[in-house]
């Protein structure tokens, strides 16, 4: 269904805030891809259950509104959970 958007008149609109996560993951790929927007992979609004928390709550918030107190990990202070290499 993502070949049936109109991704010219997305990009024309501009950015807008999107924010889910599981079945809308093709959504955050096509918007990146077709579109160049960025996207957050989290909690949807609409997820009352998620955002009952208040710390989930203040995270999104400050990510939306204030986006430069957002502390996030780079790859310079990721580590493995395990070592080892992965193959498939």
């Amino acid at each position: 269904m993502v070949d049936l958007v109109d991704w010219t008149a997305v990009r024309a609109a501009g950015p807008k805030v999107f924010v889910g996560y599981s079945d809308v993951t093709v959504l955050h790929e096509a918007l990146a891809v077709r579109a160049g927007f960025a996207t957050l992979h989290g909690p949807m609004t609409a997820a009352g259950t998620f955002l009952a928390d208040a710390r989930t709550r203040e995270s999104l918030r400050a990510t939306l509104f204030a986006p430069e107190s957002v502390r996030t990990l780079g790859l310079e202070t990721a580590r493995a959970l395990v070592p080892g290499r992965a193959r498939a």
